[in-house]
């Protein structure tokens, strides 16, 4: 099987990390002004801060963060504390998967740094609090079977139908009768994850996965296994200990780098799927499945990044396309309604239909123009990571007037 299998892309997958300091109090006003008009509109508001534009929410977050501000598909998620300590922990940021699989970890962590300096944000260091790493092949041929994993004895088995993936040891996850994906650990430990990576995709709205693994057509792509190894807070806490004592509680970007091979390197070889059909009285001696190989060396690279094959415009209108389709289908099943609710023939409506929707819409539109904008106006800070998107009611500059000393301080915390 070795030679038939082929590797779609690998890399992070996820990147969660805490900074610790604080954004200036013009950026945390802009954000309160926002915060408000998303709970008065019952929609995320989109701002605008010095060229970095986000949604942000009418809640906040869990452990006080009192706000969260997105970037989009192709960004991240921000949590920020409304607190002015920079010795505080105030700021978090979970980046986007699809971010990752484009543009690569040392763009990410570059981009980070560049955000944080566009909100006005001074942080002394930071503290990587979850990183998942993944390999996406094609194995023709290849059944995933629970019985194949040797992991360690104290490791208890569940069902997924039976306890919730977070409680579980080793869990197995069914699609009928087929075993689609197994997890061995739990957050915020260590987990090692195989499954069936096509067919979670195959039911989202606008998934770039199909062109990062090179087929645009989801139709006639192939079946996709990822095999992850996800390290939580618990388990990088534990290698921060181990490698770097008495230095802080949470890895840093370098610390990280300097474990993170040997750390899923440790992981693979913790968990392992042996080859099926071996007769083993020891399964210490068992070999690896060729897929479990492939990973183990695909791993000794992770920290050089590859070419996802797509780019993040492509990956915005991917998801452009999808969501209109979609939308178009709202129309169509509107409109049939409509047809009917009006008494026409279902010949009536074919010929029809498409002119009396439109002059419709002119007379609704001219009528109450105030209201169709202000549903537009909401309609664009939905899709405001649209490039075209996103009413910026709440715009600042770096060079504009209203938060003396702010600026001064852009940046002049933030190390890279």
């Amino acid at each position: 099987m070795t030679d038939e299998l082929k590797v779609l892309h690998r890399g992070f997958d996820t990147l969660d990390v805490a900074f610790k300091g604080a954004v200036s109090t013009a950026t945390r006003l802009c954000f309160l002004e926002a915060k408000r008009r998303a709970a008065a509109d019952r929609v995320p508001a989109t701002v605008t801060i010095n060229g970095i534009t986000g949604a942000v929410q009418e809640m906040g977050a869990t452990g006080g963060y009192a706000f969260i501000f997105d970037t989009g598909p192709m960004g991240e998620i921000w949590t920020i504390k409304d607190n002015s300590d920079p010795e505080q922990w105030n700021i978090r940021v979970s980046v986007r998967a699809v971010q990752l699989a484009v543009n690569g970890y040392e763009a990410v962590k570059v981009g980070l740094w560049s955000t944080l300096e566009k909100l006005e944000a001074r942080v002394s260091t930071e503290s990587v609090s979850r990183v998942d790493f993944a390999v996406d092949v094609v194995a023709p041929g290849f059944e995933l079977r629970a019985a194949d994993f040797v992991c360690h004895s104290h490791a208890k088995r569940t069902e997924h139908s039976e306890l919730p993936e977070s409680e579980a040891a080793f869990g197995v996850h069914y699609a009928g009768r087929r075993v689609t994906g197994v997890t061995v650990g739990k957050q915020p430990g260590r987990q090692v994850v195989v499954y069936d990576k096509r067919r979670e995709q195959a039911y989202k709205i606008g998934s770039p996965w199909f062109e990062i693994w090179g087929h645009g057509d989801k139709a006639d792509c192939p079946l996709v296994w990822r095999v992850e190894m996800r390290a939580g807070k618990e388990h990088l806490r534990r290698w921060k200990k181990a490698e770097f004592p008495g230095n802080g509680d949470g890895l840093t970007f370098a610390q990280l780098e300097d474990v993170l091979v040997p750390m899923f390197a440790s992981a693979l070889q913790s968990v392992r799927m042996l080859a099926p059909g071996q007769a083993l009285s020891n399964v210490t001696h068992g070999a690896l499945h060729p897929l479990w190989a492939l990973c183990r060396d695909e791993v000794k690279s992770a920290l050089e990044d590859i070419d996802a094959g797509v780019d993040a415009d492509r990956v915005i209108d991917i998801r452009r396309e999808d969501i209109s389709k979609l939308y178009m289908k709202q129309v169509e099943g509107l409109a049939a309604s409509y047809a009917v609710a009006m008494g026409l023939t279902y010949r009536d409506a074919t010929a029809a239909l498409a002119d009396m929707v439109a002059v419709g819409l002119d007379d609704l539109i001219e009528k109450r123009p105030v209201e169709f904008r202000r549903k537009f106006e909401r309609a664009r800070d939905r899709l405001s990571w649209l490039p075209e998107g996103g009413w910026h009611g709440c715009e600042r500059d770096a060079s504009a007037p209203g938060d003396a000393g702010a600026h001064e301080s852009v940046g002049a915390g933030v190390q890279g």
